[in-house]
C-alpha cells in the first residue's frame, strides 16, 4: 500500500490498496515532511523518527475506498503485524509511515 502525495498541489491517492506487505508515503514536492503532513490534513502527524509520519488507519480506509470483508482481513492482518514492530502509536488509531520522496 503506498500512500502517494503531492505537496505541491496537495493531491493525495493510494496506489496498491490490497498490497498488505508494505506501507509508505511517496511523495513528490520541495522535500518537506511537514507538507506531507498538511497534504493529509488531520489523518496525519509527525512521527518521532525522521522521514516518519503517523497516518490515521481510518484514512487508509477511506483512500482505499474497499470495505469488503477480505480487504478488511487483509488489512486487519497488516495492522496487527504492524502493533508487534511497533509500528502503531499509542491510541491504537495510526500506522506509522515511512516517507520516500521523489516517487510517482
Amino acid at each position: 500500500m503506498i500512500v502517494e502525495v503531492d505537496v505541491g498541489t496537495g493531491e493525495v491517492g493510494l496506489a496498491d490498496p490490497a498490497t498488505f506487505s508494505e506501507l509508505h508515503v511517496a511523495a513528490r514536492g520541495d522535500g518537506d515532511l511537514d507538507g506531507v503532513v498538511a497534504a493529509l490534513g488531520g489523518d496525519a502527524c509527525p512521527a518521532d523518527r525522521a522521514e516518519h509520519i503517523w497516518i490515521r488507519m481510518d484514512a487508509l480506509r477511506r483512500l482505499a475506498a474497499a470495505a469488503d470483508p477480505e480487504w478488511e482481513a487483509g488489512f486487519a492482518a497488516m495492522c496487527e503485524f504492524a502493533a508487534g514492530k511497533g509500528w502503531v502509536d499509542p491510541t491504537g488509531e495510526c500506522l506509522a509511515a515511512h516517507v520516500v520522496w521523489g516517487e510517482s
